[in-house]
């Protein structure tokens, strides 16, 4: 995450979303397409609003003056407003486009978010966690728009910032609670920062179960947990009939 140019992720439109993907499910593809278009549009936007995202390898090992003044709200000094604004509206677009896809989709990841009911912020949480699983070279893209080379992981902050306008954020955070169906059914864990007693949600790294990685990877494999105890069998791997007495009784009329 150095200065030299050739270390930044590219922000242009030059290669078609979900390229990198190819060989997965249609709707994975599409959906971490996505995925990788947000974080392309808020790297436009963090360098348009004067953020030096990527441009400090040591960055998240120390703070800068620079930096304590924009936190304070200092203008910063090169900031381009119009192209911080059409980074702005093409992520709005881009959120819309996530959420065509939740109500549409099929295959593994339509049926798991028909079973969770999930919005379009969950489903875009679960994308994020997935994308990792697919590539890791959004371990160096985390980084970078998180502008934290020690961040490889995606962080709540990370995902309100991508995934929810500025206005619905606060709302979007009931999404991650514990009664929420993303942790309910267990679909994601939420880690705190290793040594601190306490961790704040927005700093919390968001993590996919490993089975449903695998079965939004299309791995239908018995879980880790229950390996010494269940076998998956295809039809025709083995005889597994009922008894004839049983389905005499099972087919007999009911009276």
């Amino acid at each position: 995450m150095g200065a030299d140019s050739s270390m930044r992720p590219a922000t242009s439109d030059s290669s078609p979303d979900g390229a990198a993907f190819n060989g997965h499910d249609m709707a994975i593809t599409q959906g971490l397409g996505l995925v990788e278009r947000l974080i392309r549009l808020e790297i436009g936007r963090l360098r348009a609003s004067g953020v030096p995202a990527g441009q400090d390898e040591y960055r998240g090992l120390y703070i800068s003056d620079e930096e304590v003044d924009q936190l304070l709200g200092a203008p910063a000094p090169n900031r381009q407003a119009d192209l911080e604004a059409e980074s702005e509206a093409q992520l709005a677009e881009t959120r819309l486009d996530l959420e065509q896809l939740a109500h549409a989709v099929s295959g593994p990841l339509g049926s798991i978010i028909r079973l969770g009911a999930l919005n379009t912020f969950e489903t875009g949480c679960l994308l994020l966690g997935l994308a990792l699983e697919a590539d890791t070279r959004f371990e160096r893209l985390f980084a970078y728009v998180q502008d934290d080379v020690t961040k490889r992981r995606p962080r709540v902050e990370l995902a309100l910032r991508l995934l929810a306008p500025a206005e619905q954020r606060l709302s979007a955070r009931t999404s991650l609670s514990a009664p929420a169906p993303l942790r309910r059914l267990r679909l994601i864990t939420l880690h705190g920062e290793a040594g601190q007693p306490y961790t704040p949600l927005p700093a919390h790294v968001i993590a996919l179960d490993a089975r449903v990685a695998a079965y939004l990877l299309g791995q239908s494999v018995v879980d880790e947990a229950l390996r010494s105890h269940a076998e998956l069998l295809a039809p025709g791997d083995a005889d597994i009939g009922l008894p004839d007495s049983l389905v005499t009784r099972l087919t007999a009329p009911c009276r």
